[in-house]
């Protein structure tokens, strides 16, 4: 595994030929909207976690739990892919850049192909035509695509033709050029080399603030792989709010962490 990058897993999680979903931090916090609304409705149980001494020194609390900030979770719920009887979800806040992504790849990668883990989705999206350009250290995707303002856009890439094939039958365009850093970047190139049947979603959202309606939208398509969503959509628009109101409450209080850090005063570590 990739130097100083570990993965502790409970010894009676199952995890062997899993579809693999990771969910790290997005334009408009999209993926994390996304995984939060996976591991409540699809039954998910926590299970490990990754460890590096490159991440935050901090722990995600929620109902008086504390919680890892990079978290593994699995489960058994109805898959249409073929050879999918299981699921594993690893779901963080917190961005991944630098040397820690690459170590991070080649930890989940190397992981994944153990427990024969050969296919998986990177949960990704990208900022909306007219948006402010992203940093090019930020590690966002930079997108060339046509536009519909009438409607959400998605993207899509994989790491082999078996996956183009399936977004194709997912009705998700291929991204024809462009550039996508982070975790999805760094996964996608290398599980081609590895030929893992890896590949991403993007779907066009808001960077300015987290997008529940660019998630839920993302959720809909997810449910030709998964069984997630019921006919009405109008309660998968008010899950997705409610979810992103969680994590606008979490990224106030990691703004006044941060702030408190930069005074001097205390920092408690506490997010809401």
């Amino acid at each position: 595994m990739g130097e100083g990058t570990q993965i502790k897993i409970s010894e009676s999680a199952d995890l062997e030929n899993a579809f693999l979903i990771c969910c790290f931090p997005s334009v408009g916090m999209v993926s994390s909207i996304v995984g939060q609304y996976l591991l409540e409705h699809l039954n998910l149980n926590f299970s490990g976690a990754i460890s590096d001494n490159r991440i935050p020194a901090i722990s995600l609390v929620k109902d008086g739990r504390p919680m890892p900030p990079v978290r593994i979770y699995s489960g058994a719920p109805i898959c249409k892919l073929e050879n999918c009887d299981k699921v594993v979800l690893i779901s963080s806040e917190f961005k991944v850049g630098g040397e820690l992504a690459f170590s991070m790849r080649d930890s989940i990668l190397e992981w994944a192909k153990e427990n024969k883990i050969s296919q998986g989705i990177f949960i990704d999206a990208f900022a909306k035509k007219g948006s402010p350009p992203p940093d090019p250290s930020s590690g966002e995707p930079i997108v060339e695509y046509d536009d519909n303002p009438d409607e959400i856009d998605f993207v899509g890439v994989a790491a082999t033709v078996k996956g183009l094939e399936l977004l194709k039958s997912m009705e998700v365009p291929l991204l024809e050029q462009g550039l996508i850093g982070g975790m999805s970047g760094v996964l996608l190139g290398e599980a081609r080399r590895m030929e893992l049947n890896m590949f991403s979603i993007l779907v066009e959202a808001d960077p300015r603030f987290p997008d529940a309606r660019a998630a839920s939208a993302l959720i809909e398509k997810l449910d030709s792989l998964l069984s997630v969503v019921d006919l009405d959509t109008t309660p998968l628009i008010e899950e997705a709010e409610r979810i992103e109101d969680q994590i606008k409450s979490m990224l106030e209080h990691q703004l006044q962490v941060q702030e408190s850090d930069n005074s001097g005063a205390p920092n408690s570590m506490l997010y809401g």
